[in-house]
């Protein structure tokens, strides 16, 4: 008998392993389901921004163009010369919004770059992620840069790392 029930139980633990397995592979599948709707969620979300740049930078910044760092002339020429090595090009281009605007805050420098992560929920990472990528574009233009983040909502913590590093946080 207690053979029987041995045999019942070890029938069961290998079942018990074979719903989990199954399970944990059900549960990857939505992860990646899961990741992938994330991504067009903010490639939307990105799109959208982007199609409406002007009004959402309409106290800050004024006329702005959206700009494309392959058809900026001093990024391109800077890239071919090798002052801005295939890190820090992947970091130009992977800004979220590169833009040319009169910038309302400071009439001495009427017209600056603009580069801007965007997220839903501003964190401190995409803080750190415009400083540094505006810190590359500020190394080879001749014009000023400001670093900008904008979303639908911030974390405390972001905004003050957004005061310490100088970002300018366009949510408020």
């Amino acid at each position: 008998m207690n053979t029987l029930k041995a045999e019942g139980v070890d029938r069961l633990l290998v079942r018990l392993d074979e719903v989990i397995a199954e399970l944990s592979s059900a549960g990857r599948a939505a992860w990646r389901l899961d990741a992938r709707v994330g991504r067009l969620e903010g490639w939307c979300y990105e799109t959208r921004y982007r199609e409406n740049l002007a009004s959402h930078l309409v106290t800050t910044f004024d006329k702005p163009r959206l700009l494309v760092a392959g058809n900026v002339p001093p990024l391109v020429a800077a890239r071919r010369a090798g002052e801005i090595d295939t890190d820090d090009w992947a970091r130009v281009i992977s800004l979220d919004v590169l833009a040319w605007a009169r910038d309302l805050r400071d009439p001495a420098e009427p017209e600056v770059y603009v580069a801007i992560e965007l997220s839903q929920v501003i964190d401190e990472s995409d803080v750190e992620r415009a400083h540094e990528r505006a810190a590359v574009l500020r190394r080879v233009l001749d014009q000023p840069v400001v670093a900008c983040v904008d979303g639908e909502a911030i974390l405390i913590e972001a905004e003050w790392r957004a005061r310490e590093l100088g970002v300018l946080n366009l949510r408020g």
